[in-house]
This record gives structure tokens, sequence and C-alpha cells, in this order.
């Protein structure tokens, strides 16, 4: 009930029989009085005088008997009972009459609030105001008169008011208590591994760090490397002969070299030289120009992808040791997780199992500079003419340097000379260089370690 004014009171209804010998309330509906009365024999003091807008009010009055405090609410109340929400009757309150109180929650008797509210511990609210007021546990919820409040799992409050909070309330049955992770680490956290596709992270993880695990498959770089052919450079030499005393190549022998091609060589002057064999026709110099190396990386790729989901907010145990967090389930591993950068060890004896995932590599795949060896199947050709006459004169017979036996026909040789007839043609030169060098590693590592 709610005063309207000072010293005035609010009356719907009004009769009042005043006499020499009595002071008593015929009707009284909401009236407020203050003074006292006393009820009996003897005279009534005291006067009507002028109220507020809701009527006339009634103070003063003495007798013997009465009430000793306030007339509230048509009862004599135990104190000026004209607050918010307050009423003194036990039809309003609950309580006996004559003690002060608040209303029964969600009711409003004396119309003391707004349209869609009610009274709740002392004040008018609402389930629907947005603001955490009345008697409500939580925003808009709980209390005699909102719905019950969820269970934050999460933040160690007993959010539906039934004694239990967090993980040991039967409604986060989804989450369990899982040891806190050492100093540094960063979890409980879910750990997922596998091919692909890589999953979202679950509810409550709020947090994620992608990598590769598993075996890292790094083909070596493919080099293109290749050298000129023909090679460039090369001339031929001058062949040598070796001349035999016999017309079959064998037994003693000298070995003569003309200065030059077309220049005729005396051989014999007192030895006797009846066949020849003439060596290969040198090659002088000759070599290939290496091109640039190609170098070809192949792309590179873990065997499984890892996904690491942590930033869920710890709710509270019974084992302070131990906090509260969604359970882990599938595509996830089935067990709590901690993770930490770089590759260490694990920690402790409950997160044991390890895993190290990679946010990338570093590729160090190379070729060494192209090269050429030297140059080989370069051919010149050549004939050493060979004479029975001192000055090359009176031929007897061909070396066609190609390794066979040539003897004279009629007599020994006494004079040679060389005549070039090809060359240099052909010839290759071996790749030396474009070596496949370096490596591929795994960095930006983050461990794992799960509970087994």
């Amino acid at each position: 009930m709610v005063r309207r004014g000072a010293g005035a009171f609010v009356a719907a209804a009004v009769l009042v029989a005043i006499g020499p010998s009595c002071n008593a309330l015929t009707s009284v509906d909401d009236v407020e009085f203050t003074g006292s009365s006393t009820a009996g024999t003897g005279a009534a003091s005291g006067s009507v005088g002028s109220g507020g807008p809701g009527g006339a009010g009634l103070t003063g009055g003495s007798g013997s008997g009465g009430c000793a405090g306030v007339i509230s609410d048509g009862v004599c109340c135990d104190i000026a009972c004209d607050g918010l929400c307050l009423a003194c009757t036990e039809a309003k309150t609950g309580l006996p009459d004559g003690t002060c109180a608040q209303v029964k929650a969600g009711t409003d008797p004396d119309g003391d609030c707004s349209a869609g509210e009610v009274c709740a511990a002392g004040v008018c609210h609402s389930c629907s105001d947005g603001v955490q007021n009345g008697d409500e546990l939580g925003l808009d919820c709980g209390g005699a008169t909102c719905g019950a409040c969820a269970e934050d799992c999460t933040n160690g409050t007993d959010d539906n008011n039934d004694g239990l909070a967090d993980c040991a309330d039967p409604i986060c049955a989804g989450y369990t208590c899982a040891p806190a992770p050492p100093a540094g680490w960063t979890g409980p956290a879910l750990l997922y591994t596998g091919a692909g596709p890589v999953p979202a992270c679950a509810t409550g993880f709020p947090t994620s760090t992608f990598g590769g695990t598993g075996a890292l498959d790094a083909p070596p770089a493919t080099c293109g490397c290749s050298c000129s052919s023909p090679p460039t450079g090369a001339s031929c030499g001058i062949p040598s002969v070796t001349l035999y005393d016999n017309d079959t190549c064998t037994g003693s022998n000298d070995i003569k070299t003309p200065a030059s091609a077309g220049t005729c060589l005396q051989v014999a002057t007192t030895d006797i030289w009846n066949s020849a064999v003439g060596a290969p026709v040198p090659v002088i110099g000759g070599a290939c120009t290496p091109s640039n190396v190609v170098v070809t990386k192949p792309p590179t790729s873990f065997s499984d992808q890892a996904l690491v989901c942590a930033g869920a907010t710890p709710g509270l145990c019974a084992d302070p040791s131990t906090v509260c967090v969604p359970k882990p389930g599938a595509p996830f591993g089935l067990t709590a997780c901690v993770s930490h950068t770089a590759d260490i060890p694990c920690e402790g004896s409950a997160y044991t199992q390890k895993h190290v995932l990679y946010a990338g590599v570093t590729d160090t795949r190379d070729c060494s500079a192209c090269a050429c060896g030297a140059a080989t199947g370069i051919s010149c050709t050549g004939v050493t003419h060979l004479f029975h006459g001192g000055s090359c004169l009176n031929l007897v017979a061909d070396s066609n340097h190609d390794g066979s036996c040539e003897k004279s026909a009629a007599s020994e040789i006494k004079s040679i000379k060389f005549e070039p007839t090809g060359g240099p043609t052909g010839g290759n030169c071996p790749q030396t260089g474009g070596q496949a060098v370096g490596g591929v590693t795994g960095s930006g590592a983050t461990t794992v370690c799960c509970m087994p």
C-alpha cells in the first residue's frame, strides 16, 4: 500500500461513527489512520480533518483500549506500512494481520506497479524487461515469478538454483572435468587429425590452430640442365705412326710423328721398316656450354591435417585441480588435450600423448649449377702415306689410322707424310652439375599433448 501524501490517507469508502462512549470503525476499506484511539467508555477526542483528493482524513482520538500502532489495510499494523509493494494483511503478505511485509511475489494487490509488472522482493518488475531485478536469479529468469534460469556450465554459479554449479549439475552432462593445463600451456583443448576436410571447431572452443602432421612428403627438386652439342673449339692434331722391322707389325719398332700435316718426315737411314700401324688422329680441345639450370620443386604435403580448438571458458569442478569444459567428441579425439608453441616434450602426468603439427614448411630444395665435363666422341680422320724413297717419293702403302697393320708391298719404308681427311665432327659433353640439393622441414611447430 502506498501513502499518497504526508498527513493524508486514501479511502475508497469511509463510514465513521463517533459518540461520547465509543470510537469505532463501522466500515474501512484501504484506509490509513495516524494518531491513537481507545475503545470503551469515555469521551473520544480528535477531529476529522480535510484530506486530499481521496477524501477526509481522521487524526487523533483517545479512549480506553484500541490500536497501539498504525491502522493500515483496515487492520492495526505494527508500523506505518505505506511503501511500494508492502501490505499489512495475511491475505496480501502471507503473514499474520498486523505485520507489515512485502506482498506475495507475483502479485500487485494495491496496484502499485505499472501494467505488465508485478511485485517481487519489494519492487515492481517483469520477466521481460531485460533487467535482473526483483527476486530474479538471472536476467529475467529465476525467482518466484520468472521461469527457471538455464545453467551456465562454465561460470562457477548455480544459475538454476538447484544447489549444483557447473559440472556438478546434471544439466551439464555434456561437460566433463579435465585436468587443468600445466603452466604455460593452453587448454583444455580439442584435437582433430585426419586426411580432411578439417571440421569447424566445436561449440565452446572459439580459437583454432591449423597445421599439418604425420609424415612429410617432400620429393627432391628436379633439375633441368643440358650441355651444348657438338662441342666447340676443337681441332685435329697430327697422329703418330708405329713402324715395325717386319711385315706383320710385330717385333722391333719405332714411333714417328710428322711435324705437321703435309710435311715429309724421313724415318729410316740405317733402319729397315716393313710395316706400320697408324694411331687415331688426336682431337685437341673442345668444350660444351652448360645451360641455365631450371629448378622444379614438386608439391609438399603432410599425411594428415590437424586442428586444435581451444579458448573454452573453464567452469568449476569438485576437484580444484580440474576444470569443467565441454566433452570432446567425434570428429575430434575423445580425450582432452593441451598445446604449446614449438616442439617441446609433454609436461606432467595427465597429458602424455604427444603430437606435433606444423603451420608450414621450410623449403631449401634447389639445384647445383649446371656444368659440363670434358668433351668426348669428337672425330678426326686422316691418312699417313708410307714411301720407299727418303723424300716421300715412291708411295708403297697408306695408313688410315684405324689400327690396322699396313705393310710395304715391295720394299722398306723410308719416309712418311700425314694428310687430314675430315674433322673435327660430332662429340658431346657429360652433364656434371644440376644435382638436387637441400630438403624440406616443418616450420611453425605446435606441440599438442593429449590424455591417453
